[in-house]
């Protein structure tokens, strides 16, 4: 078996390319890559220093709970600590999202364009999916919330939306 028939329709996700080649394809010598949310200013001093100065244990299985952080910002937030979703990366968050709470039946609500993983998991879940083109380049969460019915349940809306450029005017979201 194949798996999952949409999975003969879908390609993989083709991320940006890394610094190395682009700098070995244009001959260049300094990139600095905008894209895929990294900084160009390397990581804080301080990361050196919690490494330096703390038995991490790093040899030791990680808690897949977040159990510490998530007791941290549930009393931050003043939420419930079975309120908050952790994962490795928004990839997997957007991947958890999409296996519980869209199935064949079900649809899911989003801009065009937007981050193409929320289309291909939802795709692969099997759930209908609502494009709504963006209006000079923002969310037009109007016609978005029309699209919206008893079989919606998941509305993605993304800030910022990282490729596509698109905006999302915070007076709308009031």
């Amino acid at each position: 078996m194949f798996g999952k028939e949409i999975l003969k329709n879908l390609t993989a996700y083709q991320q940006g390319k890394q610094i190395s080649e682009v700098k070995k394809e244009l001959k260049l010598k300094n990139i600095v890559k905008l894209a895929s949310n990294e900084n160009p200013y390397g990581y804080s001093q301080n990361v050196n220093k919690l490494f330096s100065t703390n038995n991490l244990n790093l040899e030791i299985y990680p808690d897949g709970y977040a159990t510490n952080i998530r007791q941290v910002l549930a009393d931050k937030l003043e939420v419930s600590k079975d309120e908050l979703v952790f994962g490795n990366g928004s990839d997997e968050i957007i991947t958890l999202i999409c296996r519980a709470f869209l199935e064949p039946g079900y649809n899911t609500v989003m801009a065009h364009p937007t981050f193409t993983q929320y289309r291909h998991h939802s795709l692969i879940e099997g759930a209908t999916v609502s494009e709504v083109p963006t209006v000079d380049g923002y969310h037009d969460l109007d016609t978005m919330l029309e699209k919206v019915d008893q079989k919606t349940n998941v509305i993605w809306i993304c800030a910022p939306d990282n490729p596509s450029g698109t905006l999302i005017s915070e007076s709308k979201l009031k």
